[in-house]
């Protein structure tokens, strides 16, 4: 297939239908999850059930079905390679005997595989790294479940859609990132469309939903910590594996090779919105590493997502009693529908984190991150159908800026990324 006399091989394409599929996915969970959540805690559903601290505590332990599909993808890679370096070394062992320190080196990277077993290096990096973040983690996600009831869910999209606007900024901050004036005009154009629909949506009125100003704060504050969760994780994932330059050393070990790429790209956030990593591929083409790569990549994010879960269960349950103590949340066991509820959103939520790292997988980061954008008419419509309501017409232009901001924020990345590929 030819595109202005482009040609995109046919498995190109292939790999991009799923992304849209896993787009289409990405904004039911989203929209069915923040309906779900938001329908729960309002005092006029016969659900109601306004625990936004027990809540945030179910759906973070909720990932540590990740773990489990860790593991899998470890195992599936860990026989792969097996198998892989025994068909080189039976290869090997058929030619003359000129191959015969070929054939040593062969033996010696199967006894290496064997040895090393299905932990990598890279996992245990995540494991750290997890155990750092998870408590900024919780924050973000508890101050999100309580601005759903005091918001639409339209707006409240639409302002978490504007967090690589503050990644940026904080990536200046904590990656000595540069700026320049066309990067900050485009950020501050996004900054005033996020203002703008918190400030023109906290006006309006929406049926069953109290919505108020600090719910917009609410959502702004964990949007902002969002962001600097992203920043932090790579900030942290440096300072754990020492942020080492491997160009110099030797590279005919893959294992190690993949161990360092599990470091690049593994930026999962489990709302769909993240900017995606500089480096990645930004048109389509054919990387027939992709894979490889992002195998890695979408094992080290399971693992990351599933310790998330299990920290989070096993250190944040007090709080479940502090917040009562203290008379924010009074401590309440959910009925058998309210848990039903309560495990379906798990599920909407999981299945909006898988669709992400698959897209990812088989596109890039920045198509799914465009593709995420679709999330805010999608709300729109739900508000309209379930709700009745319609944003502002101020609301639409701020939405409209936010989404103009992203835009020419991911074009300041494609020339920044081709101005560092040498020409030919």
């Amino acid at each position: 297939m030819e595109i202005r006399g482009y040609k995109i091989e046919r498995k190109v394409i292939y790999r991009y239908l799923v992304g849209l599929f896993c787009i289409v996915l990405i904004v039911i969970g989203w929209v069915a999850e923040a309906e779900t959540c938001q329908s729960i805690q309002v005092e006029s559903s016969k659900n109601y059930f306004n625990k936004p601290y027990f809540l945030c505590y179910i759906f973070s332990v909720g990932y540590v079905i990740f773990l489990g599909f860790w593991l899998i993808f470890r195992i599936i890679q860990y026989y792969m390679k097996k198998n892989k370096k025994n068909e080189d070394y039976s290869r090997r062992e058929n030619k003359d005997e000129e191959s015969t320190k070929n054939i040593s080196s062969a033996k010696s990277n199967s006894l290496e595989i064997s040895k090393g077993g299905i932990i990598k290096k890279g996992d245990i990096t995540m494991l750290k790294a997890a155990l750092i973040i998870f408590v900024l983690y919780f924050i973000c996600g508890y101050l999100w479940y309580i601005s759903i009831a005091y918001t639409s869910i339209s707006a409240n999209t639409a302002i978490y859609n504007s967090c690589f606007l503050f990644v940026a900024m904080f990536e200046m901050v904590l990656l000595k990132e540069k700026m320049s004036i066309v990067k900050a005009i485009t950020l501050l154009i996004s900054l005033g469309g996020v203002l703008i629909v918190a400030f023109s949506a906290s006006g309006s009125d929406e049926e069953d939903v109290d919505v108020t100003w600090y719910g917009y704060v609410f959502v702004i504050l964990s949007t902002i910590l969002n962001a600097f969760y992203e920043v932090f994780f790579k900030v942290v994932c440096n300072k754990i594996d020492g942020k080492k330059d491997d160009t110099n050393d030797d590279v005919d070990n893959v294992d190690d090779v993949d161990d360092d790429n599990e470091l690049d790209g593994i930026l999962t956030s489990v709302k769909p919105f993240t900017d995606g990593d500089d480096g990645d591929e930004y048109i389509l083409g054919n990387n027939d590493d992709m894979i490889e790569t992002d195998d890695s990549d979408i094992a080290s994010s399971f693992l990351f997502l599933g310790s998330i879960g299990l920290f989070t269960g096993l250190i944040i349950w007090p709080g479940l009693f502090v917040v009562d103590y203290l008379g924010f949340e009074e401590f309440e066991w959910p009925t058998s529908t309210i848990w039903s509820i309560l495990l379906l959103n798990i599920f909407w939520d999981c299945l909006q984190s898988i669709a992400i790292l698959i897209g990812i997988l088989f596109t890039n980061p920045l198509f799914i991150a465009i593709g995420c954008l679709t999330t805010i008419p999608a709300s729109m419509i739900a508000d309209l159908i379930i709700h009745n309501y319609t944003l502002p017409f101020l609301s639409f232009v701020g939405i409209f800026l936010i989404i103009l901001g992203f835009i020419l924020l991911n074009i300041l990345y494609v020339f920044k990324d081709n101005s560092k590929t040498p020409s030919h």
